[in-house]
């Protein structure tokens, strides 16, 4: 607990480094409005479908889901002009009332215990296989207040195996955001984003994460596993509707990010503690031609700083042109391409000059449902993080297929390929890959089996494969139809 408590202080002590204007406004209403909503019941307020697949349970039985939406639209983890609250893990909108394992406005939203074999639960270059056995729980705290909503996320766990034993109880997650309307047309956003996620916490989530409501999300940045990442990003936008179809879009982003050393102390060829300040700006053009057709443009400057790292300040100019399109409602393609340039500060330390370079970034995504499933195939360029601090742009392959046999039953595989360019060094490359088999045994309860394939290699480390099967019992709250 001593040292639970010790990482709960330092992820304070990061918080309040990367603290900005929303964070001190947040504050200022949280005080303003706590006297007044003491008393009163909590608000009904919508939680996540933690379980993808629950959430496919509940499509499946629609005639016509909804088709996936330009990707940019759906993919960015730092878009606030939709004020509705996600859970982290999945990326999956809420939908379902509070639970009725609370106390007061906090929720139990899903037990997970699983047991299986890891051949390389240390992220070593010579692996040791072990055992493994895992225990955890996902805690909610939702509400609305004074035009805010909130969103506090606690999954504390534990890790177990014949080599070490992991605990952690401050993994956490949260989400504060509000949207104001300055008049029929103009409206401004702000909200805040954090998550400290400890090493083997992020074991079960999935490369490639679809939600059949509102299109896909990449996630589960992999190259950092075997590190703890905390990460806080601050948003604000200003858009004006100037037509009933077109939205322009003035946005300004701030996002700290902190990796811890290696899983298993320092050693020969680890890297110590990193962490990296990004600052961005930008505008964005929006026009839905037709219920099939939309186009976009956007700009974007960005700045990052790094410490712990052999990376120079880097400055970078991004435009881009978009277009997605709808070819019946069950199949849609989306893309988007440009030009970049980056600037790379010189390091005094080694008298190394100023570089420009230009290149291309964008991407491409098609995704296919089916009366029972669906296929999802995407890539991306672009220089967000992928789990590693970098000062160049990546590579990126998704693919997703999942299919629901019966009521009961239902499978899914994901695949996933980053290629981390890094300016002046090797660049690093990671692959995951999952498959999982989830047969429902009642509305609540779950049993699963999940094998998974990890390998990273690169400058930073070079780590054996790591491959993985378990078999485990999941509860997760789905209330009853009306």
């Amino acid at each position: 607990m001593k040292t639970a408590a010790q990482r709960l202080a330092l992820a304070l002590r990061i918080s309040l480094r990367s603290a900005s204007f929303a964070a001190v406004m947040t504050t200022l209403t949280l005080a303003k409005t706590a006297s007044a909503q003491r008393e009163e019941p909590a608000p009904a307020i919508s939680v996540p479908a933690v379980d993808p697949d629950a959430a496919q349970l509940d499509v499946a039985a629609e005639e016509d889901p909804p088709q996936a939406d330009a990707a940019q639209d759906s993919a960015s983890d730092t878009d606030y002009n939709d004020p509705d609250l996600v859970e982290f893990v999945t990326g999956l909108p809420y939908k379902y009332l509070l639970t009725p394992f609370h106390w007061g406005p906090i929720s139990l939203i899903s037990l997970t215990a699983f047991e299986g074999y890891n051949s390389n639960p240390q992220y070593q270059s010579v692996p040791v296989g072990a055992s493994i056995t895992s225990v955890s729980a996902l805690a909610l705290y939702a509400t609305k207040f004074a035009g805010w909503q909130a969103n506090l996320q606690y999954e504390p766990f534990i890790w177990l195996s014949s080599i070490r034993t992991i605990k952690d109880f401050s993994a956490a997650s949260g989400d504060i955001r509000t949207l104001r309307r300055l008049n029929g047309s103009w409206h401004w956003t702000l909200g805040d984003r954090l998550r400290y996620a400890p090493t083997h916490s992020t074991e079960q989530e999935r490369g490639f994460v679809y939600d059949p409501g509102s299109g896909f999300t990449v996630g589960n940045a992999f190259l950092s596993s075997g590190r703890n990442v905390f990460l806080n990003g601050i948003a604000a936008t200003l858009t004006d509707s100037y037509t009933q179809s077109s939205t322009l879009t003035f946005h300004a982003h701030q996002d700290y990010t902190r990796l811890s050393t290696y899983l298993g102390g320092q050693s020969s060829g680890d890297i110590p503690t990193q962490d990296s300040l990004t600052f961005s700006a930008g505008v964005t053009w929006r026009d839905h031609l037709s219920l099939k057709d939309t186009i976009s443009a956007e700009y974007n400057y960005r700045w990052l700083t790094s410490s712990g790292t052999s990376l120079a300040n880097v400055d970078s100019h991004a435009a881009s042109v978009g277009w997605s399109h709808k070819f019946a409602p069950s199949f849609g393609v989306s893309a988007t391409a440009g030009p970049a340039w980056s600037i790379s500060a010189g390091q005094e330390r080694t008298n190394s000059p100023s570089r420009t370079r230009t290149t291309v970034h964008g991407s491409l995504a098609l995704s296919k449902e089916f009366h029972k499933g669906g296929v999802i195939l995407s890539f991306a360029r672009s220089d967000s993080f992928s789990g590693i601090i970098s000062d160049g742009f990546h590579n990126r392959y998704d693919l997703n297929v999942h299919r629901q046999f019966s009521t009961h039953f239902n499978c899914s595989a994901t695949g996933s390929y980053v290629q981390q360019e890094i300016l002046n060094t090797r660049n690093t490359s990671g692959e995951l890959a999952t498959a999982e088999a989830r047969y429902l045994v009642s509305r609540n309860w779950s049993v699963f089996s999940q094998v998974r394939y990890l390998h990273i290699i690169g400058n930073e480390r070079i780590v054996a494969p790591e491959k993985s099967v378990v078999v485990g019992l999941r509860w997760f709250w789905v209330p009853e139809k009306e």
